[in-house]
């Protein structure tokens, strides 16, 4: 058990010798250094920690991290933390609570104010998800992909205006990856949008895709301005842009995904010759599908909602928002007060957040269930996906912020499953 949790946690473990030296150390602690396991074993933690809030990798990269150290049973267990990525993580869960108010709320309203309001709330959340893809793990769920066809659908919906001709030099067979396909599609519209945004006066953007024995390569190339040796050597760094406007997470948040796939990314260029990024992921066997798309959302209902979120503004929207949609909302900012109120009248369905002081929403879930085992119980988040197994039986999960179909066709769905 101890063993699982510690291959299982996100951050970064490292196991050493009261002398300092390390004898084990987790998945994401080597790939955060980027050494192998043998490699690692046997060295000073202080070549990968040589100060308290400063990491070195195997290349001499550094990077700021938080460090707590205990000493258990004779050794030092130290977690390692990326600090942008913490900070990332932070920063998105606040936006995204912010967001879930403007959207519900402007569910409520009519007219060409309120349709503004919901563009520029929809704008924030795509760059709140970046923050989150960049702030953790890629938490999509890795299915085989035939990267062709894959390219082909994602080149139907791209729209880079009418001064950029968009060309397709795909192969026939271009192989197959093990990678989520929207993760994928992330990353061709992170690239086309940096290749728009370098070709002012217009140009040309490639997709390409190379199949080799054991390797399949997607290549980006575009005829834009071109990329200095000065900015290709940041270019991939979380925050570094270019832009008057660019938040610098975009390709930070491409490489990202890469990696966790497997796959490196390079990239050529020099000042007027536009810019090539080759993405090369190792090949898999077959190609899979997408899950099936959910069916149309229906907006009403009559059954009895727990809802709990201990921030007023997000509880206060999603009540209205459920309680016009017909459901009979009992709203509650507290663990204690939802399951106090739970013990009186039978329960339909939880909509909890998770993370909250004193009790979290899985320790509410838990405890309603004891109560009414049939409840359903939908999750939610705004620190971005949750793992399937962590959702349990007669469960669903729906990231923050989100729009009144989308939680409204989650939780029909929810409870007209048997």
């Amino acid at each position: 058990m101890v063993r699982a949790l510690f291959e299982q946690v996100t951050d970064a473990i490292v196991v050493s010798e009261p002398d300092g030296a390390i004898v084990d150390a987790n998945a994401p602690a080597l790939q955060l250094f980027g050494y192998a396991h043998g490699e690692l074993m046997g060295q000073a933690i202080d070549r990968v920690l040589p100060e308290r809030l400063r990491a070195r990798r195997k290349d001499g990269s550094e990077l700021d991290v938080e460090v707590v150290s205990r000493e258990v049973d004779g050794v030092v267990v130290s977690f390692v933390r990326d600090a942008s990525r913490y900070l990332s993580a932070a920063l998105a869960h606040d936006f995204n609570n912010v967001l879930a108010v403007i959207l519900a709320r402007c569910e409520l309203l009519a007219g060409d104010d309120a349709a503004a309001i919901r563009t520029a709330a929809e704008t924030g959340r795509s760059l709140v998800r970046q923050l989150l893809a960049f702030g953790r793990r890629p938490t999509g769920t890795p299915q085989l992909v035939a990267v062709t066809p894959a390219i082909e659908r994602f080149a139907r919906m791209l729209r880079l205006g009418d001064r950029i001709e968009l060309l397709l030099d795909l192969a026939a067979d271009g192989g197959a990856v093990r990678i989520d396909e929207v993760q994928l599609q992330q990353v061709l519209l992170n690239l086309a949008l940096n290749a728009r945004d370098a070709m002012l006066d217009g140009g040309r953007l490639t997709l390409s895709t190379r199949r080799h024995r054991d390797r399949v390569e997607v290549i980006v190339t575009d005829t834009g301005i071109g990329i200095t040796d000065e900015q290709r050597a940041r270019i991939f760094e979380p925050f570094y842009t270019t832009k008057d406007r660019g938040t610098g997470l975009g390709l930070a948040t491409v490489a990202d995904i890469v990696r966790q796939a497997g796959g490196t990314i390079e990239v050529t260029s020099a000042p007027g010759q536009g810019a090539t990024f080759r993405l090369s992921f190792p090949r898999a066997e077959a190609a899979g599908t997408l899950p099936p798309p959910l069916r149309e959302p229906l907006e009403e209902g009559g059954e009895k909602v727990l809802l709990v979120d201990d921030d007023e503004l997000v509880l206060r929207a999603l009540e209205a928002m459920l309680a016009r949609s017909g459901y009979q909302v009992i709203a509650k900012r507290s663990g204690d007060d939802a399951i106090a109120a739970a013990r009186d009248q039978p329960i339909d369905a939880l909509v909890t957040d998770i993370i909250m002081p004193r009790t979290s929403g899985f320790a509410i879930a838990e405890a309603l269930r004891a109560l009414h085992p049939t409840a359903k119980v939908l999750y939610l988040s705004g620190y971005g996906d949750l793992p399937a197994e962590r959702i349990g039986d007669g469960a669903s999960f729906l990231a923050k912020p989100f729009s009144a179909a989308e939680l409204l066709r989650e939780l029909r769905t929810l409870l007209d499953r048997a």
